[in-house]
């Protein structure tokens, strides 16, 4: 894979940085760009799992007097989650990575969406009223 320099990226928009993020480049393979990747991917996918439950939501609850607004709820849990748990979480993946020389973007790409799933499972389960 050819690294680009942080010279040769320029990014004019919002698709020049989401095209960047999907395409799996990495500009270095430090611990800071690693982190970076890996929390992009993790917010990327919680918010597209977030808006498709809001979108559901609006459509089923559309009628209800005050449970329509829950949408709003779910789309602001979709920026939230991530931050919380997904810099914590993002953090030890990419130094654990950094480590041990895993320098291969697809690992990003499967960190941040196993962050996704694990958040996703604990979300539906009842472990969090138990801890």
């Amino acid at each position: 894979m050819v690294k680009k320099k942080e010279e040769d990226i320029k990014f004019l928009n919002l698709g020049d940085f989401l095209s960047w993020i999907l395409k799996l480049e990495l500009l270095d393979d430090n611990y800071y760009v690693v982190w970076y990747h890996i929390f992009m991917w993790h917010l990327i996918s919680t918010i597209f799992i977030y808006f498709t439950a809001a979108v559901m939501a609006l459509i089923a609850l559309k009628r209800h007097k005050y449970a329509r607004f829950y949408p709003l709820i779910l789309i602001l849990m979709s920026f939230i989650g991530p931050l919380v748990n997904g810099v914590v979480g993002s953090a030890v993946i990419a130094a654990i990575k950094t480590v041990f020389q895993l320098n291969t973007p697809y690992i990003s790409l499967c960190a941040g969406l196993s962050l996704t799933i694990a958040s996703v499972f604990i979300s539906f389960s009842n472990l969090t009223y138990t801890m």
